[in-house]
């Protein structure tokens, strides 16, 4: 196995993020590799143009966030290619995943994706976050790439009940970003990444418990 093909990359890099992968999550991980590679134009999915340099660029990434998914039911808002929900997904087989699309040629992607990887604890809806009302309150809502965390509290808002956790995906973090956050007191708490390829990353996490209204900082508004 040549240390530069999709499998090398992937495998090298959950070596060092501590990340064990069955032999079947490794095959589905490199089989999305590849068909996002195929549907790259079509449905304007990457900017990254081989399968290689996707594994290398977002599906490393996206399984450095596997040990703070705690489910059992989790969103992912905006998903576009399926980052993260596709990756964790493979990941975290017993847990179930909703990802949230609404650009009608990335959501024929990822029912594709969710067909031809197999991928029975997936659904793909074609909805924005903030016009969807599930049956059921979801454990984890996380993003990737979604805007600032101020947009991403205020589109979730009807999400937000007592035991959700809002979870980003970031790089560098904004000075004002997290204390001009309206969240609850004592709920917000950056996670710093070392992720493999990347310079900095940082998981936002907000876990909603009930109480009054903070800004980011602890601070009454």
């Amino acid at each position: 196995m040549l240390a530069d093909s999709v499998a090398g990359i992937i495998l090298d890099a959950s070596g060092k993020l501590g990340i064990s992968l069955t032999d079947k999550q490794l095959d589905q991980l490199c089989s999305y590799a590849e068909l996002v590679a195929k549907w790259r134009r079509l449905a304007s999915l990457t900017s990254a143009s081989t399968p290689e340099s996707f594994a290398s660029a977002h599906i490393v990434d996206c399984l450095s966030v596997r040990p703070y998914i705690s489910g059992p039911r989790v969103m992912d808002v905006g998903s576009g290619a399926g980052l993260p929900g596709c990756v964790l997904a493979i990941a975290l087989p017993h847990l179930g995943f909703t990802l949230l699309e609404p650009r009608h040629k990335r959501v024929r992607f990822l029912t594709q994706a969710r067909i031809d990887l197999e991928l029975s604890n997936v659904e793909v809806l074609s909805e924005r976050v903030e016009a969807y009302r599930p049956a059921q309150a979801y454990d984890d809502i996380i993003a990737r790439a979604f805007g600032s965390m101020s947009q991403l509290l205020e589109k979730t808002r009807t999400h937000q009940w007592p035991g959700t956790r809002i979870i980003a995906m970031k790089g560098a973090l904004d000075p004002d970003e997290v204390p001009n956050c309206v969240v609850p007191p004592g709920s917000l708490r950056i996670v710093p990444l070392d992720v493999p390829g990347y310079r900095e990353r940082n998981l936002v996490i907000v876990e909603f418990a009930g109480g009054p209204i903070t800004n980011g900082l602890g601070e009454g508004k």
